[in-house]
């Protein structure tokens, strides 16, 4: 698998939106993720086959899609950018919990890996 920096911020997102969706284990399907990301399932379909191309991503057409184990260390580690970038926002800086939810998720795609380290000894 290439490393996270190479990654796209809606390559992010399509990994964060498989994570979400995801529950037991269960595979998404497209058109879920079409929904959720307000994307048209083409669009979904092409990036998921580009997913799995780098291994992020185990799909089968009409079985849906699922986190490989690279892929879910991927949304683990987007989902911990976020959590930390939110905290800091609200308990930090005072930012309300819906802005903090808006700005952390945009922020959560460029964040150094330094950065991260900086703000999660700081917290």
């Amino acid at each position: 698998m290439t490393g996270m920096d190479a990654l796209s911020e809606s390559a992010e997102m399509m990994i964060k939106n498989i994570n979400q969706l995801a529950a037991d284990e269960k595979r998404v399907r497209t058109s879920d993720l079409s929904t959720k990301t307000e994307l048209k399932p083409a669009t979904v379909t092409e990036m998921i086959q580009r997913l799995g191309e780098i291994g992020l991503v185990d799909y089968q057409p009409y079985h849906g899609v699922h986190l490989t184990k690279q892929g879910q260390h991927v949304a683990d580690v987007i989902e911990h950018r976020f959590n930390i970038l939110q905290r800091f926002l609200t308990e930090i800086l005072g930012v309300e919990k819906e802005e903090a939810d808006e700005v952390a998720c945009r922020m959560e795609h460029i964040l150094t890996r330094d950065v991260e380290n900086r703000l999660s000894n700081f917290l």
